[in-house]
């Protein structure tokens, strides 16, 4: 899921084709931070923030008839969070280096 960081957006994505050379990679990062300062965009965020908080209100609250009205609801409301990061989480994709050792903490 995209929720859990960039290295599992690279691994569903193959961005190397997508953007194979150095400067591709930079416009793509070029118009992704464009594209996250436009008004339109933030009109988007408001909107997907506002359907969030409406599937949150419901689970906390409505009555359901069985465990697929919740799992249901649940999707959607992972969908939106997915689709409201997208921009940044291919911008933090595409800013790592794929033959870069992860950084893991023994103690």
């Amino acid at each position: 899921m995209l929720t859990k960081g960039a290295g599992v957006l690279q691994k569903m994505i193959n961005l190397d084709k997508l953007f194979p050379t150095k400067n591709d990679k930079e416009k793509a990062l070029a118009y992704l931070n464009q594209l996250q300062k436009t008004e339109g965009w933030k009109i988007l965020v408001e909107l997907l923030n506002e359907d969030i908080a409406k599937m949150d209100d419901d689970l906390r609250v409505k009555q359901f008839e069985n465990v697929n009205e919740v799992n249901e609801i649940q999707n959607k409301r992972a969908y939106l969070v997915i689709l409201k990061q997208l921009p940044e989480k291919l911008t933090d994709a595409l800013k790592e280096d794929p033959l870069k050792e992860p950084d893991f903490e023994i103690y």
